[in-house]
């Protein structure tokens, strides 16, 4: 049953993972206007610390007041505060 899930504080779509002590690495490139950012070469390390609304920030915690840090508990928590929306029955009465 395909769910299209939203942030319960603002109803945005796009969630965020924050990841902390992770050490990133990226090309750095010659442009017309000078040297600039160019694609990430690597990422080593850290951890998930949680998940959040990429709009608004919201923090998606578990009832116990803990933040989510794992993709597969996101959406049985969203599920459980009712931030989502069955598109299958989308538009029936």
């Amino acid at each position: 049953m395909p769910c299209r899930y939203h942030c319960p504080n603002c109803k945005h779509d796009v969630f965020e993972e924050i990841s902390v002590n992770v050490t990133t690495s990226f090309t750095v490139i010659n442009t017309k206007e000078g040297l600039d950012y160019g694609k990430q070469s690597s990422a080593e390390g850290g951890y998930v610390d949680r998940f959040q609304c990429a709009s608004c920030g919201y923090v998606i915690k578990d009832p116990d007041g803990t933040p989510i840090s794992t993709l597969e508990e996101v959406a049985p928590v969203l599920k459980k505060l009712g931030a989502y929306t069955n598109e299958e029955t989308m538009g029936e009465p």
